[in-house]
């Protein structure tokens, strides 16, 4: 029996379940870090971030109760996750963040959500951001031991598989969607063509006196 069933549910619900799930490990890691690992992070910076980014989801979700999200909806959606998660990055060592290559998650999530005009935005809007990232580095952490060399090789890295993602992962999905539509019309059309049968139906007998 299916607890859940993640191929019935529309893209939009998707999207929320996946936000929900990474609010979470958010909130979990913030706090694993801060009070467990004892580590020095921003703490109170990360909790406003991930508060914020709680109240937009639960609006949201509100939002699209009884209303049904267009390919611009969930387009801003997923903007949206890569604003949240680029924030949360840049209060967390940025470039030098173990979990920087998160951002290619909403990319994932727009190759099978929406057209290729709307996951080429998702995708430039990821790689700005890890530029963005890695140019607010602070200095040290670019010289120090000459790891400067080490963090643009790691962008180079999320900019080859922001690439593959995009064209293979994309191309994959609309080729899934346009044979799904065109075995649905193929369905539809032999439904229309087969011959009514009537040998399910019985005639009156008549009986004669």
């Amino acid at each position: 029996m299916k607890i859940f069933d993640f191929q019935s549910t529309t893209a939009i619900q998707r999207v929320f379940l996946l936000r929900t799930i990474a609010i979470i490990l958010q909130l979990s890691s913030v706090i694993a870090i801060s009070l467990i690992m004892s580590l020095q992070i921003p703490l109170l910076p990360l909790m406003i971030i991930i508060a914020i980014e709680t109240a937009f989801h639960l609006l949201s979700i509100f939002y699209f109760k009884n209303r049904t999200a267009n390919h611009k909806g969930i387009l801003i959606q997923i903007l949206a996750d890569v604003t949240f998660l680029t924030i949360l990055m840049y209060f967390s060592g940025g470039a030098t963040n173990a979990f920087v290559s998160l951002l290619l998650m909403p990319i994932v999530i727009a190759a099978v959500s929406l057209p290729t005009r709307f996951l080429l935005l998702i995708s430039v809007s990821s790689v700005l951001a890890y530029t963005g990232l890695l140019f607010n580095m602070p200095t040290h952490s670019m010289h120090h031991m000459d790891m400067s060399n080490h963090f643009i090789g790691m962008w180079a890295n999320f900019l080859l598989s922001v690439i593959v993602v995009t064209f293979v992962v994309g191309a994959m999905a609309n080729a899934i969607t346009s044979r799904e539509r065109l075995l649905a019309a193929q369905r539809e059309e032999q439904l229309r063509k087969e011959p009514v049968s009537y040998t399910h139906l019985t005639l009156p007998t008549i009986y004669s006196v």
